[in-house]
């Protein structure tokens, strides 16, 4: 049943289309405001349905295009070439919606509707996963795929003083300076060398990269395995234990036997035996990664404290005794803002390993690897 239209300052149709997020970095539904128009020669309920149709798909425009929609860089590629499936859809990916207001224009002969849409990113997500390549077959079996994360913390920064060398040249310029005089008796001529000197300056600043020293945390790197298997088992594939692998050491045990580098990093012969590991296994995918987690530091914008995490990551196939690369992420970084410095650093971590898994997760299924 639909309410009587209700006649508002046509300024007010000209609100910018706002886009409103949960504050909670994990929230999974968006909220838009947007509005459409349809024109007609006798206003019917399918001209009303038609504008309130024209108002979800500017309010998908506006979703899509901000980063509350948190899409990747395959992901957006995607679309471009899926884009009719999506909005043959649009309905499925709506989990609420409302008429704020309505404007009947009978001068014109238009009918505008502003509505507030929610958008459910979990259903978003999940359009990806069914249409990409690994969703289109028709029957697939979930593949085992063991994830890795090291997390390492800033526990020392030696800054350096920015270093300026002046350079300054002299020259030295010999004018020469002639002069005649007369007198009763004859003329004189007379010849002066006068030396001038110019000057010329000039110089160039260096600036030498900061010194940091990281440190294993071993408690954030068992978070990260929590929350990685869980984004594994929703993007379809079946999330494995890297400690329920034989013959390898567990990350508090290469802690203990100072199994890492001294930058904290995983050496390339633990890596091998991972991989050698996870492919005994008969495991189909391993990924390993990094988190590096900056020391909380004065956000200036905010009055709050800041820490930043770095993440790289790298997926293997694991195929006939052999592992090839399918999928990376390199140095990509992520910041959070908040007070308690031992939750940002969760944070931060946990963010940052999600942000890469779900690049790495899109470029697998651009490939039909599921």
């Amino acid at each position: 049943m639909r309410y009587p239209v209700i006649i508002i300052p046509i300024l007010a149709l000209f609100i910018t289309a706002l886009v409103f997020d949960n504050n909670d970095a994990q929230a999974n539904e968006v909220t838009v405001s947007a509005m459409g128009c349809e024109r007609y020669t006798q206003l019917t309920p399918t001209i009303m349905d038609k504008a309130e149709r024209f108002a979800k798909e500017a309010a998908w425009k506006k979703f899509k295009g901000n980063k509350s929609a948190g899409f990747t860089s395959s992901e957006k590629s995607f679309y471009k070439k899926h884009k009719n499936k999506f909005m043959e859809a649009l309905d499925d990916l709506i989990s609420d919606f409302s008429i704020q207001r309505e404007k009947d224009d009978t001068v014109r002969k238009k009918y505008c509707v502003l509505m507030s849409v929610t958008f459910d990113r979990g259903e978003v997500k999940r359009m990806f996963v069914d249409n990409s390549a690994a969703g289109m077959q028709e029957t697939f079996e979930a593949s085992d795929f063991g994830v890795l994360f090291v997390a390492r913390v800033e526990t020392s920064r030696t800054a350096y003083d920015t270093k300026r060398t002046d350079v300054r040249e002299t020259s030295e310029n010999a004018v020469l300076k002639e002069e005649s005089s007369s007198t009763d008796s004859g003329s004189v001529d007379s010849l002066e060398s006068k030396s001038l000197s110019a000057e010329k300056s000039g110089g160039s600043s260096t600036r030498k990269r900061d010194k940091v020293e990281y440190a294993v945390e071993i408690e954030i790197s068992e978070d990260l395995g929590y929350a990685i298997n869980e984004q594994l088992n929703e993007a379809g594939y079946v999330a494995m234990e890297v400690e329920d692998l034989d013959d390898v050491p567990l990350l508090d045990e290469l802690a203990e036997e100072g199994g890492f580098r001294a930058s904290g990093g995983l050496p390339t012969r633990v890596k091998k035996g991972y991989k050698n590991a996870a492919i005994d296994a008969g495991w189909e995918f391993l990924g390993i990664g990094s988190v590096d987690i900056s020391a909380p530091r004065d956000d200036t914008r905010t009055g709050q404290l800041k820490v930043t995490a770095k993440v790289s990551f790298k997926v293997w196939q694991l195929s006939d005794g052999r592992a090839k690369t399918v999928a990376s992420v390199k140095k990509k970084i992520i910041s959070v803002v908040g007070d308690d410095p031992g939750v940002l650093e969760t944070a931060a971590a946990n963010k940052a390993a999600k942000k890469a898994l779900d690049i790495v997760i899109s470029q697998m299924q651009e490939q039909g690897l599921r």
